[in-house]
């Protein structure tokens, strides 16, 4: 079987991470793998996947690009194809009555206005998004990964020298700092709350200025880290007493899978496949200031008995939330795909 993998645009998140680490797993299992992606992916590759370079970030009625994409699949004679998320379903939307093949695509987010008529099957990565997807009966497949390795006493020891972190609890966000994350409202709601600890914001984004100036207005420089981009966020993770996610809206998030596998307890806003896993003690409404002030509240003076009362989820995303398991659940799709 030879599946193409699309994807539109050329940023760095859980999109991308998904679309590498998938190409990655289905060829790890035998299936032999295109990947149609912005150039700069192109060496993060298994050498057994093959790579057509594409720039797709010009927009999804290019008419060039739309060309370049048209002739990567027509020379790569592929059985199936697969297009990841918005850009890439619409544009593959558009070339499928010349391609005449059986196509699927994955949604990742909530797309309104999105059309998925001409695919023989629809993916969404959340119960969320499956229902908002305007097709018969979307499969649901969410993002798994690689189950992390906890890091070792001594390199979390050695993290919070090198941090010059206080004694007592760390509590973390992982995110972009966009306004799509909601960290303005995690600054607000932690200034709210009266909790021993410190919370540490891993991630960068145009909007780190705004939000070191407000963490500075609410008095809370001493109580809040701005740590900047980090490539060992499991690390991190492993060190958290428990992840806090604010996010208005979500397509996974990947630091959920993350924290559940490293057994780090998570309190979250209701988003992306957020409610798949965590029981709604955990979680609160999205955009409203008080519910996550008061869910903060509710659990972050005992982390331990948090982390307690959180075994059964760290079971649940053991069996669920790996790599494994989505490679193999993709599979499921192209096969039925083909047998129809």
């Amino acid at each position: 079987m030879k599946v193409a993998q699309v994807m539109g645009g050329n940023e760095e998140g859980g999109l991308e991470k998904h679309f590498v680490e998938l190409c990655n797993g289905l060829v790890a299992q035998g299936v032999e793998v295109v990947a149609i992606a912005h150039p700069k992916y192109a060496n993060r590759f298994l050498p057994e996947v093959t790579f057509e370079p594409v720039d797709m970030a010009q927009g999804r009625r290019n008419p060039f690009a739309l060309y370049e994409l048209y002739k990567a699949l027509s020379r790569q004679h592929v059985d199936v194809l697969h297009a990841q998320a918005g850009k890439a379903v619409a544009m593959v939307n558009t070339l499928l009555p010349w391609l005449k093949l059986p196509a699927v695509a994955t949604q990742h987010n909530i797309k309104s206005s999105q059309s998925y008529q001409r695919f023989a099957d629809v993916i969404a990565v959340s119960e969320a998004v499956a229902s908002a997807i305007p097709h018969e009966q979307p499969i649901i497949i969410h993002n798994g990964i690689s189950p992390p390795e906890r890091a070792s006493r001594d390199v979390l020891e050695a993290l919070r020298v090198a941090l010059a972190l206080p004694n007592g609890p760390v509590f973390l966000s992982v995110a972009r700092l966009v306004p799509a994350k909601g960290l303005d409202l995690l600054l607000e709601a932690w200034g709210q709350i009266n909790c021993a600890g410190i919370l540490l914001l891993v991630g960068d984004g145009p909007e780190r200025a705004s939000l070191e100036a407000q963490a500075a207005k609410l008095n809370l420089s001493h109580r809040v880290r701005f740590l900047g981009q980090r490539d060992d966020i499991s690390v991190f993770i492993s060190l958290a007493d428990a992840l806090l996610i604010s996010s208005h809206r979500e397509g996974g998030p990947y630091t959920l899978t993350e924290a559940l596998l490293l057994e780090c307890p998570v309190l979250s806003t209701c988003v992306g496949m957020v409610p798949d896993y965590l029981p709604v003690q955990f979680i609160c409404t999205p955009s409203q200031p008080e519910a996550l002030t008061e869910l903060l509240r509710a659990h972050l003076a005992n982390p331990a008995n948090l982390r307690e009362k959180q075994r059964a989820v760290f079971a649940d995303a053991r069996e669920k939330l790996t790599l494994a398991a989505m490679v193999k659940a993709n599979i499921v799709v192209y096969e039925r795909v083909l047998s129809s």
